[in-house]
């Protein structure tokens, strides 16, 4: 389905190349210059209320054609604000000097050890460490022709000063425009920087009794690496790493070929399974997969849960059963870009399983909880892990019982919720994206004119019972990482602070999940899972280490913001539906901490403080590192999460779905709606369409494989409602908002 989906996204690039000159002719509106995202002022008590942020109607017909407009108005912009290396040799004349000066300047040298973003990533980010921006200047070498070989040697600590010092140079350089990809208006995003204050002010009051440790520059024992080019008959010494360097300089220090690839950061996912037998409790991981960051990145993640089964008839007809007690095992889905990948088979939650050992004795098991791992690898640095509870039937007290022996009843372990068919805890959908600060807002701009212009269809196989499970993952996945990318923008936007910036410095892990609970209906949540981020311009000065901390604490409030309105967003929600933090955070203790559940209490086993203020509700607290500043806004359910329950009327898809279908089809049919340059861009892009419908159905003729398995867990295990919500439900609401402005 991806290659399916580059040769549409790749018409609708040539389609756009036509149609410059008149989409900047139509009536859009300018974004507000960038607001102030300096730490505010520490002390502030008062703050002015949140602007009312414009919500879609859902009652009413979508402006196809504004929307589509603006959608190719922002793509364009991109287009030009993010060089690629084809753009840069020929901006360059395919002069080595003059494309060893655009490397050298336009993109800052960040200090981060290891490989964590690819060319495209780097030129998305200007910025990347000496390995990561020289393999961009080596790339952009070959391209132009040359021959070229990487050098290294020891970093000397003038060097690592030197990095350290130049890497805050853009820092404040943020582009509104990012943030309209994930449908954030400039309203919203005041919104985003209110709750922000709100939030910080209460989380640095918890800190006026700590100190902060003393700030360590980047170590000196990294190695440093340049790059030679053949020209000519010499092989030329080229540095981009400080604007300082000039070409052809002859290092101080000797180097030698590197010859073995630099290790990259990696991304762990571990799904383990506990489960009770023999009276004891047990944990087995049933799906593991690590991931190089720099070659995932941009790459669809989804996890989801399906009954076990190698075929698509044997699973229909083992799920048609209708009851839990019809359906002996199921197993996890991961899916990354085309790859499946199916997990052990486990016992279903609730549900007793008898075997009998080589000595003919009956035992019985039962799962009893499901954890997801999150695990980051940094060369040289150490691990961050995170873990989520998907379900869990024991109670603490059961679990301290066990541990001393105690065999329980299995008739005394909690049943799961229930879904439409199995646990709801396993009708759920999860998307995770790889962030590595280089998310590129280009591509994600072209996805989402591309999703736009396969809605009209998309809802027409709806309408008709058969909605394609790729199109719906697919608008999903959009979605959040539309989120992802604000997200990383937002860092970028941040000025220096006693001239100190937030980097992105190692991989970020974003999960968007929904699913269907009986008492709630349909519930989303967004999850920085992992989220940590650097410092650059890092010195041994008086209050450098303080100040680094309280930046840390300002992107935890951000983030919470940020997350709090884009899935207020995403659900076409109120303004009040998820009112600001307000009153003083206390640490908590004893019932006040018990009641919040397992993760609270792991969290101050973690060292974290753990704290929430009186109008937090029972479940949710905010957990706080008082040494380095990071915060993270934590909810029982979902981790580290905003998480927003649609109440009737409050961003369900009602009678505008069905009106907007029909008006995508006449608007397709009527030439008069669109200028020549988007009908044109239709044109090309439908053809394309057509080729992406054929492959993607060839693709599923095929045994085994990805996508047979994607149909019978989309059309078993996943309600039908929640796929069709997560997907159209995205592409309407993105839409609406698109057609908004601003």
């Amino acid at each position: 389905m991806i290659n399916a989906r580059y040769h549409l996204n790749r018409a609708i690039h040539l389609a756009f190349a036509a149609v410059v000159a008149t989409i900047f002719l139509t009536d859009h509106q300018t974004a507000a210059a960038a607001d102030d995202w300096s730490v505010p002022v520490l002390g502030a008590t008062s703050f002015s209320d949140l602007p009312e942020r414009p919500v879609p109607s859902l009652d009413e017909p979508l402006d196809f054609a504004k929307a589509l407009d603006r959608a190719f108005v922002r793509y364009m912009h991109f287009e030009k604000a993010e060089q690629r290396l084809e753009d840069i040799a020929l901006s360059a004349m395919l002069d080595p000097e003059t494309a060893f000066a655009y490397v050298r300047d336009e993109i800052r040298t960040v200090p981060y050890q290891g490989h964590l973003r690819r060319p495209g990533a780097v030129l998305a980010a200007r910025g990347g460490n000496d390995h990561d921006k020289v393999q961009t200047l080596a790339s952009l070498f070959r391209f132009m022709g040359y021959d070229t070989r990487l050098v290294k040697a020891p970093m000397t600590d003038d060097m690592a000063e030197a990095i350290q010092l130049n890497a805050c140079r853009t820092a404040g350089q943020g582009d509104e425009q990012v943030w309209r990809l994930a449908a954030l208006q400039s309203e919203t995003m005041v919104r985003v920087k209110g709750r922000a204050e709100r939030s910080f002010s209460a989380l640095q009051d918890t800190l006026l009794d700590t100190a902060p440790p003393d700030p360590v520059p980047i170590a000196a024992e990294q190695s440093h690496i340049w790059m030679q080019a053949r020209i000519g008959r010499d092989w030329v010494d080229l540095d981009p790493a400080l604007t300082s360097n000039e070409f052809g300089a002859k290092p101080t220090i000797a180097g030698e070929i590197l010859t073995d690839p630099v290790a990259p950061h990696t991304v762990s996912i571990t799904l383990e399974l506990e489960i009770l037998k023999s009276g004891k409790l047990r944990t087995q991981n049933i799906l593991t997969q690590r991931l190089s960051v720099p070659e995932t990145t941009e790459q669809p993640i989804t996890l989801f849960f399906g009954p076990a089964t190698d075929g698509v008839g044997r699973g229909i007809g083992e799920a048609l059963g209708g009851l839990i007690g019809n359906t002996p095992s199921m197993r996890a889905v991961m899916m990354i870009g085309e790859r499946s990948i199916k997990s052990q088979p486990f016992a279903t939650p609730g549900r007793i399983h008898q075997s009998t050992d080589l000595f003919q004795e009956e035992r019985t098991e039962t799962a009893t909880a499901m954890t997801l791992h999150i695990r980051s690898e940094v060369p040289g640095q150490a691990a961050s892990e995170e873990e989520r509870v998907i379900f869990d039937l024991l109670s603490t007290k059961q679990r301290e019982a066990i541990a001393e022996g105690d065999i329980p009843d299995t008739t005394d372990i909690g049943e799961p919720q229930m879904g439409q068919r199995y646990p709801a805890a396993l009708e759920s959908m999860r998307q995770i994206v790889l962030g590595n600060g280089g998310l590129s807002p280009r591509l994600a701009a072209l996805r989402m004119s591309g999703m736009l212009l396969e809605l009209p269809e998309t809802l027409q196989q709806v309408s008709v019972g058969r909605p394609d499970p790729d199109a719906m993952l697919w608008y999903s996945w959009i979605a959040s990482s539309s989120v992802a990318i604000a997200s990383e923008e937002l860092i970028r936007a941040r000025p220096t602070t006693d001239g100190i910036c937030v980097i992105a410095n190692r991989p970020r892990v974003l999960i968007s999940g929904m699913q269907i609970l009986p008492n709630a209906g349909v519930v989303n949540w967004l999850d920085w899972t992992l989220d940590d981020v650097g410092m650059a311009g890092m010195t041994r000065e008086p209050g450098a280490a303080a100040a680094a901390r309280l930046l840390r604490v300002w992107h935890g409030a951000l983030q919470s913001g940020l997350e709090t309105e884009a899935i207020l967003t995403q659900n076409g929600a109120p303004n009040g539906s998820i009112p600001p933090e307000k009153g003083s955070l206390i640490p908590l203790v004893g019932k006040q901490l018990t009641e919040r559940g397992y993760e609270a209490s792991k969290d101050l086993e973690l060292g974290f403080t753990v704290v929430a203020s009186e109008d937090m509700s029972a479940d949710t607290w905010w957990r706080l590192d008082s040494q380095t500043g990071r915060a993270d806004a934590r909810f029982a359910f979902a981790g580290n999460a905003r998480p927003f329950f649609p109440k009737p009327g409050d961003g369900a898809l009602r009678s505008g779905v069905a009106d907007a279908a029909k008006d995508y089809a006449e608007m397709l049919k009527d030439s008069k709606k669109f200028d020549r340059g988007t009908q044109r861009a239709i044109r090309e892009a439908t053809r394309a369409q057509d080729l992406a419908e054929k492959q993607s159905k060839a693709m599923r003729k095929k045994p085994g494989g990805g996508n047979e398995y994607t149909i019978v867990a989309i059309n078993v295990s996943l309600p039908v409602a929640l796929m069709v919500g997560a997907g159209i439900g995205s592409a309407i609401i993105y839409g609406l908002v698109y057609a908004l402005g601003n």
